[in-house]
């Protein structure tokens, strides 16, 4: 904190008329609940390699705010800049000797826009779902064994470039950047060696 003898004596502590107090406080109150889901099956065949699907999941029933002490709690579920209902992660991967491959579908559940553009009235923005995949290629059966430990991977991130949702609001983009991103489909081409 700042405490001052804002008259510059070093006894006039009684003339002191300002007092700054530039501490932070948590003065706010967030109570947020909700469900963590996972569950994945592996199995292998004799001739089609191995398999594996998963699924991460998310449901928030809870997130309410108050961001003054004394202030009434509200609930801010499922609205812009807090945290959306569902979101979930979906995963195959397959195996077959040097090759494995991955594919991912990612969603992000819908949620309300109540603070749109000046004039507009509030509105829903729809669930956005995009897809992941990835193809990895494994060097170790070479019998060169320089190559021993190294692996060449091909990844794509929205695999079917998805826009994410409109979301206008009085800020200067048209998308909501704490639940989506503009950037489209990235693919990556990857080298490594393991020693």
């Amino acid at each position: 904190g700042i405490y001052g003898n804002l008259n510059g004596l070093a006894n006039g502590y009684c003339s002191v008329q300002v007092v700054l107090d530039g501490r932070e406080t948590n003065a706010g109150t967030v109570n947020e609940a909700g469900l963590d889901l996972n569950a994945s099956y592996a199995f292998d065949t004799d001739s089609a390699g191995a398999w594996l699907f998963g699924i991460d999941a998310n449901r928030i029933v809870t997130d309410d705010r108050s961001e003054v002490a004394g202030q009434a709690v509200r609930s801010v579920l499922g609205t812009i800049n807090n945290l959306v209902r569902w979101r979930g992660r979906g995963n195959v991967t397959w195996n077959l000797g040097a090759w494995t491959t991955n594919l991912f579908i990612n969603y992000t559940g819908g949620y309300l826009n109540n603070t749109p553009l000046a004039g507009h009235v509030n509105s829903h923005v729809p669930a956005w779902i995009t897809f992941d995949a990835g193809v990895t290629y494994s060097f170790d059966n070479w019998d060169w064994s320089e190559l021993q430990g190294t692996r060449l991977s091909v990844n794509a991130i929205n695999l079917f470039d998805r826009a994410p949702p409109t979301v206008l609001t009085a800020g200067n983009t048209a998308y909501d950047a704490n639940e989506a991103n503009v950037y489209g489909r990235m693919i990556t081409v990857q080298l490594t060696k393991s020693f």
